[in-house]
């Protein structure tokens, strides 16, 4: 939302947060609040060989169909919508709703194969085995990082573009005729966390803008190299959105 209203572009953020949230004041657009709701929290613990892995200390109130519906009233539509869950906040007929008011679907596939194991760890499960399998082809734009690759273990649709991003070694978008390597700037990463999201905000703004997606991509690789240099909420308005 941050790098949105920078370009000031016209939106709406469906998100739901609790009395936890930590950057309410950073973040300028309101999600759905209750005292009801609790912010999907996690923990991570990194090993010394530099391993992560994360325990989910408390979930998010889902986001359901009718969420979608409540913002797209009278046939209203968006150009561009973007799906980012973190895990289990994405339910299958939320992503067939949103798929139905805009013209263009971007995705994260983190909230679809993310799962909570008995000691509340969370893991990765193939896409082959969850009811967002037979949704692919309803994605335009497919993002997904190179511990999350391996479990897209299903064909790619032939009318969807998906993007494997690769840190310093760039994004490869593989689209239906072809693959590129699409390189991204040398950084000093200080915390990549968010990075993912930007990358996906990037993209969604070479878009707006009429740029192929080759180009897209390559400034989402810019915003989310941007992202990583900051802990917390990055200042998107030190970034130009054109080179």
């Amino acid at each position: 939302s941050q790098a949105l209203r920078v370009q000031s572009k016209t939106f709406q953020v469906i998100s739901k947060v609790g009395v936890n949230f930590l950057y309410t004041t950073e973040v300028p657009i309101a999600p759905l609040a209750s005292p009801s709701f609790r912010t999907a929290q996690f923990e991570d613990r990194v090993s010394p060989l530099g391993e992560t892995t994360s325990n989910l200390l408390s979930p998010g109130e889902p986001i359901f169909a009718q969420d979608i519906k409540n913002v797209f009233p009278n046939g209203r539509r968006a150009k561009i919508g973007i799906l980012c869950g973190v895990a289990l906040e994405i339910l299958p007929e939320t992503l067939l709703e949103l798929r139905k008011h805009v013209d263009f679907l971007l995705a994260d596939v983190q909230g679809m194969i993310r799962t909570i194991g008995p000691k509340f760890e969370v893991q990765l499960t193939p896409i082959s085995s969850t009811p967002f399998a037979e949704l692919l082809a309803n994605i335009d734009f497919l993002k997904m990082n190179t511990k999350e690759a391996p479990y897209l273990d299903v064909a790619q649709p032939k009318n969807s573009s998906w993007a494997l991003t690769r840190g310093p070694h760039g994004t490869l978008l593989r689209q239906p005729h072809q693959s590129q390597l699409i390189p991204t700037p040398a950084i000093q990463e200080l915390d990549a966390t968010g990075a993912g999201d930007s990358f996906i905000a990037g993209v969604a703004l070479g878009l707006c803008e009429g740029l192929s997606l080759e180009a897209a991509v390559l400034l989402g690789n810019r915003y989310g190299a941007f992202a990583a240099q900051f802990l917390g909420v990055p200042d998107f308005s030190k970034i130009n959105l054109l080179p």
